[in-house]
């Protein structure tokens, strides 16, 4: 056979999803004042006299002046300490989510169309697959 000529069939088909973005997910901190009333103990000293009789055996030479004792007494001071700590953390990571969807779209096809005179008239297709 001699020089021959070529022509090409093409077809469409569908090509998966693009990847595109979405948007963003976005996290942030903000603080929250909160006003806590809490109940705490303090402590202070008190002074506590006691009166009892002298025994029989004391001292009879006991003076009569003015004496006078200090006594120094303690008391807590309720203070307010305050200091960050860490509550919780967030680890944040992403996964892929896969979702079924129909995808609906009309594919075309080339096709031959053969116009020979030099034939029976009958322009079917030869090939034994049917496509």
């Amino acid at each position: 056979m001699g020089r021959g000529w070529a022509i090409s069939l093409h077809c469409e088909k569908r090509h998966p999803a693009a990847a595109w973005s979405r948007g963003e997910a976005k996290v942030s901190k903000h603080v929250e004042t909160e006003h806590v009333s809490q109940p705490v103990t303090r402590r202070r000293e008190e002074v506590v006299i006691e009166r009892r009789p002298a025994d029989a055996g004391a001292r009879a030479d006991a003076s009569t002046g003015n004496d006078e004792i200090q006594i120094p007494l303690m008391e807590e001071e309720v203070t307010v300490d305050k200091r960050a700590v860490v509550k919780e953390e967030l680890v944040i990571g992403k996964r892929i989510v896969e979702e079924r969807d129909v995808v609906e779209a009309d594919l075309r096809r080339e096709k031959f169309d053969v116009d020979n005179p030099t034939t029976d008239g009958s322009n079917r297709d030869t090939r034994r697959d049917g496509r």
